[in-house]
């Protein structure tokens, strides 16, 4: 979603286009007090509200035009004008997780944007004000190569039939492809790409970086890179020009210096780290572009590098993030020729598809933001710092920097303070001399100090500044804490810390001159705190990059590749028994594979992993018998679950409520079945029981690897009829349960949406007239004669009934502790190796903390409850919780909690005496155990 401001007294731009920038002046104006604010989203454009209040801190206040978009107690929302935000949860439905939303100036095409995030979509919706103020909707021209003609596709909507004719008064983007320019086309030999251009997923971007270590000598598709630089620009332009990031509390972040089409460098940390994804980001700090490598090693290969990193841009937004270097510069790219990166495109495409290139990655190259800080302690900039140091009255400070806007349209080299800025930020390097000095680069250039850097950290409360821009043997420090005045007050992140600025350069060799300076890279694992720098020989780089395999042992200790296992566990598994001739699940020397097939069937799953070397290396680990793998066993051994065994226990409780009840309800289907089927595979049943109403989803059914390898026969019914029963936790058994089962099954026949504790409190409230909380026996009895089950049953039976949920014995039912205390019981299997509901409840457990751990990230987690919460703030509440987890994002390429899980995550929560849970610790305590483990 963009949400935009105008004052409703636009000019008559119902004409040509070129009328466009005659009032480009227009649309930098501030807003002012009762100025319209707009908000775009895929149903098109309507208001907001209106501006009620200018702050002097930059800020401004929103009213809204109606309570469709606040509440009772809020009216109005307060953002900071020119830069992006998320709405807080209190003045916003809690879906508005899933988009970015920030109040924008229009630029020169009067463009909005919206990208969800969320989803991982991306639109961009462009139109025009009115002189009526209403709004125009905009169309792309795009060639169907099919109709051999020209389709009009609303910009707010994704590619589908198009409109032959353009409606009257509405406005056209430039065309896009063309019977003699179809350069978006991908040829036939990749057709494999181009199945993924309206869905940009992992094993896109895994195919991309295949194709660029394995085949680096031939050249993307012009098509497909025209794609990502496209599509990847929003993603770029939506984040802020100073950038914000966390390392990834259960993962890494590594941040690289320049590459200059050094693409050995970037394969070789890759395969070392890991590729981008949940776990594993990466922030390139500039110049991808110009100059390059040794022709034996790659050469000139800036578009392989920037077709890996935007393909898991675009599969991974929130995994790579970049910082504009002085390279990536429209003018200084022509200035470069044949030895710059235009001259690569040149060489490497033909003129049309070179020309169409270099518009894109300018346009890409001119929405990068120029800073990130990481985990509110690093700094990272290309360059280095402004000369309008802190401490002066003309101080440049992150604020002032962040409100610099995107698309820049800043010329280098100029007294204008602004482009001083951008151009000290893309140029500066420091010196051991304090304060601001001249530059070897050019007399309009600086050089800062070790006081400059010191003033700079403190003022922001900062601990290191990162930068690059010069060659370095992988890492050279700058600025010791003794030559900083103040320095003192500049909290080092470790010991390790050796100054206050450091400089990173991941190209390895320069420019050819073979093995003259390592390449480096800096890794922060699970904070700032961690950092250290890892440095790499060219040599090393060089065979890495030559190799068709993967030539490095895994660095990851065993949790590592466990984890990865743990992760896959339902794709693996098919793999395992398609492969296995002979399966026996029950049988102990069953579900064997060799080492040789077991790695294969790994390598089809997770290709990024040697996965021969891993069976040698970590033999013990992986139960290696006799060349042998017993792969069920295997997978039943690691399993992730909570460190905490209370947490652990009470979610089981819940989730077993909502299995146990669902499978109630479906007794009645289940029966039928029995009836009519004699033999039935574990897979088929399960995929019954999900299309039949069972909690589980039908895209969950994979991960249920226990249940699925399990035999199956029409004997697994004796397990799933009349196999649970309804008891309350803090009573003992007795004959009563016979007559509790049958009143929830006919609550349960009665409504077949809610969970049987909703159905049991509504039971119980009916008898509850001035809603006490407690209702009498006598009452209870007559609700229960209404039921079908119990119409005729004995008065003893329902006498017993009552004596059993009256704890007390005083004739009021406390009801809600009692509802409170339901757990639905189940028996154990009838035969060994047999499908059970305690299996599918083991398993359905297992992927509900995988879907969360795997599927959606804790660096995800973690940044909605930064975004829900107080800055600094830890302690978080059920309902936020449960509303942070209706907004994570849906997958559409793999599976998502649903209700029920997210509903048993909420109220299994431990909560101290505040009714409060630390989301740190929270997230924290998911870990990979060894259930065969005695302790």
């Amino acid at each position: 979603m963009g949400i935009c401001g105008t004052s409703g007294n636009w000019p008559n731009e119902t004409g040509a286009r070129e009328e466009i920038a005659a009032h480009e002046s227009q649309t930098s104006r501030p807003l002012g007090i009762g100025h319209r604010v707009v908000y775009t989203d895929m149903m098109g454009i309507s208001s907001l509200g209106t501006v009620s209040e200018l702050r002097p801190d930059g800020r401004i206040t929103i009213r809204f035009d109606s309570s469709r978009w606040g509440s009772a107690d809020v009216t109005s929302v307060s953002v900071l004008a020119n830069s992006l935000h998320v709405l807080p949860l209190t003045a916003h439905r809690p879906t508005s997780y899933l988009t970015r939303v920030g109040l924008e100036t229009l630029d020169e095409r009067r463009t909005l944007q919206w990208v969800d995030i969320g989803r991982r979509s991306l639109s961009r919706l462009e139109a025009m004000p009115l002189e009526n103020s209403r709004w125009c909707k905009a169309y792309r021209r795009v060639w169907s190569p099919s109709k051999e003609r020209y389709l009009f596709h609303p910009c707010s909507e994704p590619l589908r039939k198009g409109l032959p004719v353009l409606p009257e008064g509405a406005l056209t983007m430039p065309p896009e492809g063309g019977p003699e320019d179809d350069l978006q086309k991908v040829p036939q030999e990749f057709s494999q790409f181009g199945s993924f251009l309206t869905s940009w997923t992992g094993e896109f971007a895994r195919l991309v970086f295949e194709h660029c270590h394995r085949r680096y000598s031939e050249s993307i598709p012009c098509g497909l890179l025209l794609h990502m630089a496209r599509q990847s620009r929003e993603l770029f332009l939506a984040e802020k020009t100073v950038h914000r990031i966390c390392t990834p509390q259960d993962g890494k972040l590594v941040i690289f210096g320049d590459t200059h089409g050094h693409l050995k460098d970037l394969v070789h940390v890759w395969l070392r780290e890991g590729l981008p994804d949940d776990r594993t980001h990466y922030l390139f700090n500039g110049d991808i572009c110009d100059r390059g490598d040794a022709a034996d090693r790659g050469g000139m290969e800036a578009v392989q590098i920037w077709a890996c990193v935007l393909s898991h841009k675009l599969a991974f937004p929130e995994a790579v993030h970049m910082n504009r270097g002085n390279h990536e510069d429209h003018h200084y790219s022509l200035h470069y020729g044949a030895k710059g990166f235009y001259g690569e495109l040149d060489h490497r495409y033909a003129a049309d598809e070179a020309k169409a290139l270099k518009l894109a990655f300018k346009d890409l190259c001119d929405s990068l933001p120029l800073m990130t800080v990481v985990d509110e302690a690093i700094v990272v900039v290309h360059g280095g710092l402004p000369r309008f140091r802190q401490g002066s009255p003309n101080a440049a400070s992150l604020q002032e920097i962040e409100k610099i806007q995107r698309p820049l349209q800043v010329q280098t080299h100029t007294e204008n303070r602004q482009d001083q800025i951008v151009t000290d930020l893309l140029w500066s390097d420091p010196q051991e001399e304090k304060g601001i000095g001249p530059s070897s680069r050019g007399k309009s250039l600086v050089n800062y100090g070790p006081d400059v850097a010191a003033e700079f950290l403190v003022a922001h409360k900062l601990s290191l500044l990162v930068r690059s821009h010069e060659v370095a043997s992988g890492c050279e420090w700058w600025h010791p804490f003794k030559s900083a005045a103040g320095s003192d007050t500049v909290v080092p992140l470790s010991s390790q810390q050796q100054g206050c600025t450091v400089t990173i350069f991941s190209a390895s060799d320069y420019c050819g001159h073979y093995d003259t300076n390592l390449g480096g890279t800096i890794v922060l694992k699970g904070s700032a705190q961690s950092f250290h720098i890892v440095s790499h020989k060219a040599s090393d780089a060089a065979a890495t990059l030559k190799s068709p395999e993967t030539t490095e042992k895994v660095n990851g200790s065993v949790g590592e590749i466990l984890s990865v296992i743990v992760q896959n566990k339902g794709q693996l598994l098919a793999e395992f028994r398609a492969a296995d001739v002979h399966p026996q699940p029950s049988a102990g020397s069953g579900c064997l594979l060799s080492t040789e097939e077991f790695a294969a069937c790994c390598s089809r799953v997770v290709p990024e992993l040697p996965w021969q070397e891993i069976c040698s290396d970590y033999a013990p680990q992986l139960l290696l018998h006799g060349g042998s793998i017993c792969y069920l066993r295997l997978l039943s051994k690691y399993r992730l679950a909570f460190r905490s065994k209370e947490t652990e226990a009470s979610m089981r409780i819940a989730m077993a409520n909502h299995l146990f009840g669902s499978l109630l309800r479906a007794e009645g289907c289940i029966r039928q079945l029995q009836e009519r089927m004699e033999d039935l595979t574990s897979e088929e049943f399960l995929m019954f029981l999900a299309d039949s109403g069972c909690c589980i989803p039908p895209k969950q059914v994979q991960m249920l690897y226990r249940s699925l390898a399990l035999t199956s026969s029409k004997s697994m019914f004796e397990n799933f009829v009349g196999a649970l029963s309804v008891t309350f936790r803090q009573n003992k058994a007795s004959e009563a349960s016979r007559t509790l089962d049958a009143l929830c099954r006919d609550l349960l026949r009665a409504d077949p949406e809610k969970p049987l504790s909703s159905l049991l409190l509504e039971f119980f409230e009916k008898g509850d007239v001035d809603r006490s909380g407690f209702v009498k026996a006598e009452e209870v009895t007559s609700l229960l004669r209404v039921q079908p089950s119990l119409q005729v049953a004995p008065d003893k039976e329902l006498q017993s009934l009552i004596e059993y949920m009256d704890v007390s014995g005083t004739g009021n039912i406390s009801y809600a502790a009692l509802v409170k205390g339901l757990y639905i019981v189940c028996r154990p299997a009838v035969r060994a190796g047999q499908l059970s509901p305690e299996t599918l409840l083991d398993d359905w457990l297992e992927a509900t903390c995988s879907i969360l751990v795997f599927q959606y990230g804790m660096g995800t987690l973690s940044g909605l409850f930064q975004q829900a919460l107080a800055p600094g703030e830890t302690r978080c509440s059920p309902k936020v919780f449960k509303h942070i987890l209706q907004a994570l994002p849906e997958i559409p390429y793999g599976p998502a909690l649903s209700h029920q899980q997210m509903e048993s995550l909420v109220v299994s929560l431990p909560l101290d005496e505040d009714g409060l849970f630390d989301y740190q610790e929270y997230l924290a305590s998911f870990e990979i155990v060894d259930v065969e483990r005695t302790y």
